[in-house]
């Protein structure tokens, strides 16, 4: 004698466990064919990507009052932060007032967190995975500090502005 499913398991499953379901999977079938990004809720762009040997990544740099150089530590600023990827990723197609709010709300969160704060510079790295040293290129994108509160891009005149990079 076969026993139905239900009987087998012990019984019914709880009353919202379909109904969670259903919005669950709506919600993934959703992200996924919209590609939002949103744990665990993701588009699994990752794997869905053509990956080439060329890769390149954005970097934010903290500058101290010295010229000294150390990486944004994302992690300390409020959670609001943490999608940090996404904000760099878009950089150059904000416009200019909108990229120096971007700096000066990373410079208050910092300085919040007791990080001193110069300026920021955000590069651009580019590296080739064939390269089996991994050496990078940094190519120096965005400078910004608080006295003109403006987000330019590199040039000449900029890179005065702020001690240089050790």
């Amino acid at each position: 004698m076969t026993l139905p499913a239900a009987e087998a398991s012990g019984g019914d499953a709880p009353r919202w466990a379909r109904p969670f379901l259903a919005v669950f999977l709506a919600a993934f079938f959703v992200c996924g064919v919209a590609g939002i990004e949103v744990w665990p809720l993701t588009g699994w762009r990752l794997f869905s990507r053509l990956r080439t040997p060329q890769q390149s990544a954005w970097r934010a740099m903290v500058v101290d009052a010295r010229g000294r150089e150390a990486p944004l530590p994302f992690a300390r600023l409020p959670a609001g932060f943490h999608a940090h990827v996404h904000v760099l990723r878009d950089l150059p197609r904000l416009p200019p007032r909108r990229r120096a709010a971007v700096f000066r709300a990373w410079a208050d969160g910092l300085q919040a967190a007791g990080i001193e704060v110069a300026g920021l510079r955000v590069y651009r790295e580019t590296w080739d995975l064939r390269d089996r040293r991994r050496r990078r290129q940094k190519t120096l994108c965005y400078l910004w500090w608080p006295r003109t509160d403006a987000a330019t891009p590199t040039a000449r005149d900029a890179t005065s502005a702020l001690p240089a990079p050790h």
